[in-house]
């Protein structure tokens, strides 16, 4: 599986490319990724839901990703820049009183992103396996 990053923050271009650079190391012994990359700037400070939706809508459903990775304003700006993954799970509404709640979304550094992908597409984890306290790291 090929990580899925969508930007929503266009305010720094070598950040971007960091992100980038980082997405697509290597993670044990594969071969670099290239991400598929969403750089709409109409998307500019969109919230999570709307991306969500968005990109769900825009892709059928057995291709759809597990997972969506978000570079938002806080990706830009913090060090490491820290992805919003977001499963793909969540339809984006709030979660009715009578509903359990499950985690839709944590941060990771991004070299961490094929990683997950991987493991989500063979089903070796969920998505809550990696919302850990904190930011994830890529395991080594």
């Amino acid at each position: 599986m090929t990580p899925l990053v969508v930007r929503t923050d266009f305010t720094d271009e070598d950040a971007w490319n960091r992100v980038l650079d980082q997405v697509r190391l290597p993670w044990f012994d594969n071969d670099p990724v290239d991400p598929h990359q969403v750089t709409d700037p109409r998307l500019a400070g969109a919230p999570t839901e709307q991306v969500l939706r968005g990109v769900c809508e825009a892709l059928p459903h057995p291709e759809s990703p597990a997972v969506i990775f978000i570079a938002d304003d806080i990706t830009m700006r913090e060090p490491g820049h820290p992805l919003l993954a977001v499963t793909t799970e969540w339809d984006g509404n709030p979660f009715e009183d009578d509903e359990e709640e499950f985690i839709t979304q944590f941060r990771l550094l991004p070299d961490a992103a094929i990683e997950i992908c991987t493991n989500l597409d063979l089903a070796n984890m969920d998505f809550e396996d990696f919302a850990g306290e904190g930011v994830y790291e890529r395991m080594t």
